[in-house]
């Protein structure tokens, strides 16, 4: 065990505050990353009932005649 518990405490207070990125603040935030997974799969369900779809696409088919 280390001598000095609170200095062991504090060092680890650092080294979390240190990390950086999209993974250690999810780590670091849980109820926010869930908040914003929700968000994210009611905006993708939102915009699949406004993407407009072709069922038979117009399309013209080029030829090139060589003679």
């Amino acid at each position: 065990m280390s001598p000095n518990p609170s200095a062991e405490y504090e060092r680890i207070e650092k080294e979390k505050l240190s990390r950086k990125g999209p993974l250690a603040w999810m780590a670091q935030n849980p109820v926010l990353a869930n908040l914003l997974l929700v968000v994210a799969i009611a905006g993708g369900l939102f915009m699949v009932t406004r993407v407009t779809q072709e069922v038979f696409p117009d399309f013209e088919l080029d030829f090139v005649t060589i003679t």
